[in-house]
């Protein structure tokens, strides 16, 4: 399971390389960046992978790959990723919203087929003062 996810991390940082350079070297990042915490968090319809920070000609990046979840029968349409900064005690100090592509995710037919992956990148100005922490959460409906 671990190395289907890093194959997906690895389709998703080369999709976001053919539109330009990204680095996701922790040498690389802005210093409020360097050990902020990355949480991937799932739904029923969307398996959120590992995210990453990465920079492109100096701009700071939220990016990542989601798949199929287990959930039978649903479609992934309309689902989208709510992406969340948190301090050190747990609070909210910022929410966005991103949406990945396709927009539709296939399921796997296991062993044989792996599952048809989505990408997402979030340009960031910055982070919020006092992040500690950026979930990824995968959201099945339009808020």
């Amino acid at each position: 399971m671990k190395s289907l996810q890093l194959l997906l991390f690895s389709v998703a940082v080369c999709a976001a390389t053919l539109t330009g350079c990204v680095s996701t070297s922790p040498l690389d990042l802005p210093p409020e960046a360097r050990g902020v915490a990355l949480a991937p968090v799932s739904s029923p319809q969307v398996r959120v992978n590992q995210p990453a920070l990465g920079t492109r000609q100096g701009q700071l990046l939220l990016l990542g790959s989601v798949a199929k979840g287990n959930g039978y029968g649903y479609s992934t349409t309309g689902s989208h990723l709510d992406i969340v900064f948190l301090d050190e005690a747990g609070r909210v100090l910022k929410e966005t919203t991103v949406q990945f592509s396709p927009r539709e995710l296939a399921r796997a037919v296991p062993p044989r087929h792996p599952a048809k992956s989505g990408s997402y990148s979030l340009p960031l100005e910055s982070l919020p003062s006092g992040t500690v922490r950026i979930e990824v959460r995968a959201h099945a409906a339009s808020h």
